[in-house]
């Protein structure tokens, strides 16, 4: 096993042309703390978004990174692990490089079941980091001996409890792609035909081919709906703690533990999901917000009539997500996934040394 703490991070950053998704936000956050806490000087980065222009010269500095590194994470989402696993392979059995991979999003455990071979190569390359616990009892089910649970995380500012008015029109946002699988059109939908004053603004990238379809849309709103643009940094959470509740009734096949309901969660907004994937390991239905089934915006509709006649439903809830939030602060969660990739001792080891070194000092000053 590695023992020295040279880490290389493998995977897509994107550029300022690309589109920030899920996948780029969080293969930056985990470059930028492996920088922070370990130091840039000890942190390697190879962006395999590069793959597709300059296969070549990209392999060859996976491979020099690889070789330089004594910890590989790897980021890869289900087109760039076919493509990469074999020369992950080959390079774990040729340099002994400790291979970690993080998983992004909630694909991973049905896209290597329908594919045994790429299991069994995944399987024998290393630990597996996972966003939910469903995940991780699924993939130890299906074999992997190593399963870490590492959450979505963010660096959030502290911020307070949010107020609700008795009466007014109630400030939705939806904050993610803007794309039918991530259930924009639902939110629009229930919106429009809400019978209580409520206005809806849309905060993110519109995924290509979309554009023309979501205007169309948009120009049918009658003017309770409104594109704001994409969100980027503290801004973020200015602007989300600005509403009153997150509409997301995604159906994206991909959904792991959605960073739109993380961010909405560090704003102190309640969270009207949809019953899909893993969103009730983390909305917990009327304490976080409300579990909708999945496809039904009469279900929203009907939840965003009663909040509007009785909104002070969700001051309780504005606190319950706030103190959820606090266990996804990165220094609750990046600490524990660097003990459990080696890079720093258990709790337990660094009390032990902690007692070691009072001693010494004690028989030093005798």
């Amino acid at each position: 096993m590695a023992t020295g703490r040279r880490v290389g991070v493998l995977g897509h950053f994107g550029n300022p042309a690309t589109p920030i998704d899920g996948q780029i936000m969080r293969t930056r956050l985990v470059h930028q703390q492996f920088c922070e806490r370990l130091g840039c000087e000890s942190v390697t980065r190879v962006d395999t978004g590069k793959m597709k222009r300059a296969p070549l010269r990209t392999i060859i500095e996976l491979g020099k990174c690889v070789r330089n590194s004594d910890h590989v994470v790897i980021m890869p989402a289900s087109r760039g692990l076919r493509w990469l696993m074999p020369w992950y392979s080959f390079w774990r059995k040729r340099y002994g490089t400790r291979f970690h991979f993080f998983v992004v999003g909630g694909w991973l455990p049905e896209f290597l079941q329908e594919r045994p071979r790429l299991l069994r190569q995944v399987r024998g390359l290393g630990a597996l980091y996972v966003q939910t616990k469903a995940m991780r009892l699924r993939l130890k089910e299906m074999g992997f001996p190593e399963v870490f649970l590492f959450p979505n995380f963010r660096d959030f500012p502290s911020l307070s409890a949010k107020r609700y008015q008795q009466a007014g029109a109630l400030r939705l946002v939806y904050y993610s792609r803007v794309t039918e699988s991530k259930g924009i059109e639902l939110a629009i939908r229930a919106v429009n035909d809400c019978r209580a004053p409520v206005s809806l603004d849309i905060w993110g990238p519109v995924d290509q081919g979309y554009q023309a379809r979501f205007e169309k849309i948009l120009s049918d709103s009658a003017g309770r709906v409104s594109y704001r643009g994409v969100l980027t940094g503290s801004r973020i959470y200015q602007e989300l703690s600005r509403y009153d509740l997150l509409l997301f009734p995604t159906f994206y096949e991909g959904e792991g533990f959605p960073g739109a309901i993380l961010d909405a969660f560090s704003s102190g907004l309640p969270v009207i999901a949809s019953d899909w994937r893993y969103n009730t390991e983390f909305v917990e239905d009327a304490q976080h917000g409300f579990i909708v089934p999945v496809h039904d915006h009469q279900a929203i509709r009907e939840r965003l009539e009663e909040l509007s006649e009785r909104p002070e439903q969700l001051e309780p809830m504005s606190l319950a997500v706030l103190e959820s939030a606090r266990l996804y602060h990165v220094d609750q969660v990046f600490p524990q996934v660097m003990e459990d990739m080696g890079l720093l001792p258990s709790a337990s080891t660094a009390q032990v040394m902690a007692r070691t070194r009072q001693h010494v000092a004690m028989d030093v000053n005798r």
